[in-house]
């Protein structure tokens, strides 16, 4: 109870409502809004705090996110409380905003349109926010020759608010999916007021935020409207299957619990103030090394099956052109309590499927290495694989699959190359390190972004993937070079393949 009274004084709970002060800043005129920029320097325009969709509160709580509201007064982004969305001890509930970055180059009334760069923040679906966010990639680096673009950098709901789906219960399934969708909807639609062209999105994440893009890429078996986007960069496209449907009243449960009431209905009438402490104490009790609670999940209609089954068969968005699929060596190390002991692996092979035959295989494909950390590095490998590896691999082998589209693999592999470690090098704000290696990942991604996937091979003499060649770049510690995939080795393609083959039939 101290911690939620601690939580308490730092969450306030309120509606948040922007300055309407006037000043020489730019007004974009939009159908629901007139948004002025928040702030400018000599070299771009940032538009603060955009909304893309209403305020999920009251009736909207727990629900899928619906179009923004008409508002009168000029808006300009400025806040008097961070606008992220609630998480574990800051965050609000009205949350759904975007953040747009506008390079002084292009102009709304310019004659070319500029690409548009799109990111979305990793963070487990429990954690983060859009303002984690420093200088778009190359905006700053006068070394890359990067060609001018805009950069948008969007929210979506996290944990209980965003991820829990508990059957049977008057809770939308997959919220912070729909946000996700909701917030590209809004590039396709209004990026061209600010100078953006709607032809030319490449959108991006990294671990949760490249989960939710994967999940955008395979959304409704790839039927229904089109995906807004023509391309994606997807690093360490983080998702893990559900071990067993029954966890999903877990966080339900103690959610609440923690705010005292029995049902849906209950918890819309709450103030926001004790939503905010539910979803904190309910983050807090969650062990996602352990038993991952909040996931995005099968429901039927906007994930019809699992997202690794609807890759092998095809279900996905072709419109959208190329892909580039994206790990770091080691991914799964810091996902494996280094504690855990070899009846805990044991028990979490078991827990993987109630099939004991595929059981059994599973531990085939990831042997003993002999040494005294042998059930240590086998569950790190298999972590690596289930939860960000395969995920890769299955989208390389789809967007490989035909010469309408392309898909390009990215190992990064400097230092301890340990999941999550390449986001600084993206951003540009990586310490201690050759600034060259920065310039390097900055580059091929600002000529992905703003030149298209035949850049990769003209600029950095980067292959195509192919499956039966398993060649990609790689990012070592003496710069980028081209070598075998690891997915280019018959070990590694044998589990991914085996996971996909057997993700919906473990039960």
């Amino acid at each position: 109870m101290k911690f939620l009274g601690i939580v308490s004084t730092l969450l306030l709970p309120l509606i948040l409502a922007a300055p309407t002060q006037k000043s020489t800043l730019p007004i974009v005129e939009l159908d629901y809004v007139k948004q002025q920029a928040t702030f400018e320097t000599p070299e771009y325009v940032v538009y603060k705090n955009v909304r893309f969709a209403a305020p999920p509160l009251g009736d909207l709580r727990l629900r899928k996110p619906q179009p923004p509201l008409k508002e009168t007064a000029v808006q300009n982004g400025n806040y008097s409380t961070k606008t992220s969305c609630a998480s574990i001890m800051e965050g609000q509930e009205d949350c759904l905003f975007l953040d747009v970055y506008v390079p002084k180059l292009s102009s709304c009334d310019s004659k070319e349109k500029l690409p548009v760069l799109a990111w979305w923040y990793g963070g487990g679906y429990m954690v983060g926010s859009k303002d984690q966010t420093p200088i778009p990639p190359g905006w700053t680096n006068t070394s890359i020759g990067a060609k001018p673009y805009i950069f948008v950098a969007a929210n979506y709901r996290l944990a209980a608010l965003g991820f829990m789906a508990p059957d049977n219960q008057d809770i939308d399934a997959n919220i912070g999916l729909h946000d996700t969708m909701a917030a590209m909807r809004w590039i396709g639609k209004y990026i061209n007021k600010f100078g953006g062209d709607p032809n030319r999105v490449t959108v991006s994440g990294l671990s949760a935020g490249g989960g939710v893009v994967e999940h955008s890429l395979v959304s409704y078996g790839g039927k229904g409207t089109l995906l807004p986007y023509q391309q994606a960069i997807l690093y360490s496209p983080g998702w893990m299957p559900e071990i067993d449907r029954t966890q999903r009243d877990h966080p339900w449960e103690a959610f609440k619990n923690a705010t005292g009431c029995k049902d849906a209905a209950c918890i819309r009438k709450l103030p926001t103030k004790t939503i905010l402490q539910a979803q904190a104490w309910v983050i807090a009790h969650s062990d996602i090394t352990r038993n991952p609670w909040f996931m995005p999940i099968v429901d039927g209609d906007f994930m019809p099956e699992e997202p690794l089954r609807l890759l092998q068969s095809g279900k996905v968005h072709k419109e959208v052109k190329s892909i580039v699929a994206s790990n770091v060596r080691h991914e799964g190390n810091s996902f494996v309590p280094p504690d855990i002991t070899p009846a805990e692996v044991e028990s979490q092979f078991n827990r993987f499927s109630s099939n004991q035959t595929i059981v059994n295989k599973i531990k085939q494909l990831y042997p003993s290495d002999g040494t005294s950390n042998a059930h240590l590095n086998r569950f790190i490998d298999f972590i690596s694989d289930i939860a960000f590896n395969c995920n890769s691999y299955h989208m390389a082998r789809q967007w490989s699959a035909d010469k309408k589209h392309s898909a390009h693999r990215y190992m990064f592999n400097v230092g301890t190359a340990q999941h999550g470690s390449d986001q600084a090098f993206t951003f540009g704000n990586a310490k201690g390190v050759d600034p060259y290696l920065i310039i390097q990942q900055q580059g091929w991604v600002t000529d992905y972004a703003t030149k298209g996937a035949d850049s990769l091979g003209d600029s950095w003499n980067w292959p195509e993937w192919d499956e039966d060649v398993g060649e990609g770049m790689w990012m070592n510690d003496t710069g980028m070079a081209v070598g075998k995939d690891y997915f280019g080795w018959p070990r590694y393609q044998e589990r991914c393949q085996f996971i996909g083959d057997i993700i919906d039939k473990r039960h």
